[in-house]
């Protein structure tokens, strides 16, 4: 949300549109991409049964190797209607909202993203009969996807600028293609993975209703934090 500090710095540069300086209220700064964090706040039970790995460990192995996330776009649709002369007026109809959300993962030596996507695909459908590996009550909606926490925050990594809450999420293929062969080439592997998207529920900053976002929020940063504390003293003194 806008403090009423940068309002005012937009509103006093309208003729000018530059935000340079360091003298308020000319001053503001840009909105700067690239800081944020992709966390499954949930993941199938039974996953830790196919990977040989602990709940958590897959958490943060999902997390510390997501280096890219594509969200689901919302669209409002319009029916046009043409009148006297062909002008054209429209209407909004409904709002459309993208069913899956593609998450870029850097894979590491020991295929960890691998193992955990193909044997999420696997329980769910089996290639080798074609049915589920999850029998009776297990086969549930609730038992086979995950939800995810997609937090966008400003340099410091740790102030909220976007997030979104996402439910209903599973992957949407085995990521076997991108294990191809050329023995001319030697790079590093990236996987685009698409996962299917029911729900996604946006951060509102100015909405009490959403408050279990914020919190989730809140829990996930405040980890973090605590993650890089553990980090600066690990890695050297500080410059200060």
């Amino acid at each position: 949300m806008p403090t009423a500090s940068l309002q005012k710095s937009i509103y006093d540069n309208i003729f000018t549109r530059t935000f340079g300086g360091t003298v308020e209220p000319a001053v503001a700064d840009l909105f700067i991409s690239g800081f944020g964090y992709f966390w499954f706040d949930k993941l199938p039970a039974k996953l830790t049964e196919y990977t040989g790995m602990g709940d958590d460990e897959m958490k943060k192995v999902l997390a510390a190797l997501c280096q890219r996330v594509t969200p689901p776009t919302r669209t409002l649709n319009k029916t046009t209607q043409t009148g006297l002369g062909g002008k054209k007026w429209s209407t909004p109809t409904n709002v459309d909202v993208g069913d899956a959300i593609t998450l870029s993962f850097f894979e590491m030596s020991g295929m960890p993203i691998t193992r955990i996507v193909s044997a999420w695909v696997d329980m769910i459908r089996d290639a080798r009969h074609g049915t589920s590996i999850l029998e009776g009550d297990e086969y549930a909606k609730t038992k086979y996807s995950a939800t995810g926490l997609y937090i966008v925050t400003k340099p410091d990594g740790k102030t909220i600028e976007y997030a979104l809450y996402i439910t209903g999420m599973f992957p949407q293929k085995d990521p076997t293609d991108n294990l191809a062969l050329d023995v001319a080439t030697n790079d590093k592997v990236d996987m685009d993975i698409d996962f299917n998207a029911d729900n996604v529920w946006r951060y509102r900053f100015d909405s009490s209703e959403q408050s279990f976002i914020k919190s989730k929020c809140e829990t996930l940063i405040n980890t973090i934090m605590q993650v890089k504390q553990s980090y600066m003293q690990w890695s050297g003194p500080s410059s200060k």
